[in-house]
This record gives C-alpha cells, sequence and structure tokens, in this order.
C-alpha cells in the first residue's frame, strides 16, 4: 500500500495519515521513507514511461430492474453488445 501511494505522488506525511485513517497502522516518517527509498528507481521509471497513442476503453453502466415486460436497451452500437443482451 506504501508503494501504492507513493507511486500516485502521495508525500510521506500524506502517506503517514492515510494509514493510520484507514486501517489504523501508525508507521514512523523513517519507516516509509526507508520503504519509499527502497523502490524509488522503480517508481521514476515508471512514471517516465512512454504512453501509447490510444488507449481503448470500455465503460458499462446498468441499473437492473425486475419487471414482466417492457424491456429496453440503450447502446452506442458497440459490436457484439446487442447480440448478447439478446442471447441473454
Amino acid at each position: 500500500m506504501i508503494i501504492s501511494l507513493y507511486a500516485g505522488e502521495m508525500t510521506i506525511r500524506d502517506i503517514q495519515h492515510h494509514l493510520a485513517t484507514t486501517i489504523g497502522t501508525e508507521l514512523s516518517h523513517e519507516t516509509i521513507s526507508n520503504i519509499t527509498d527502497a523502490v524509488l528507481e522503480a517508481v521514476l521509471e515508471w512514471q517516465q514511461q512512454p504512453l501509447d497513442d490510444f488507449y481503448p476503453v470500455v465503460h458499462l453502466d446498468a441499473i437492473r430492474v425486475k419487471v414482466r415486460d417492457v424491456l429496453i436497451v440503450c447502446c452506442d452500437g458497440l459490436t457484439g453488445l446487442p447480440e448478447a443482451i439478446e442471447a441473454t
């Protein structure tokens, strides 16, 4: 968790506060600093990695309501989604 928070650019004090308030763990500034120092090179490498030009993203959001009839599906024509819904 410390590494993840540090990779997300939280400060050591922010990490210390987050751990104390979310899971009740109190670690010293030095302990957190020792952990982050051990992975600093890997974090910097990850932060500086080149990004791809294209990232496909699919976001689905739904609400399920029990009804006896009048079934409605609204979609933007995503290939295969209408067929999957019909099959279900």
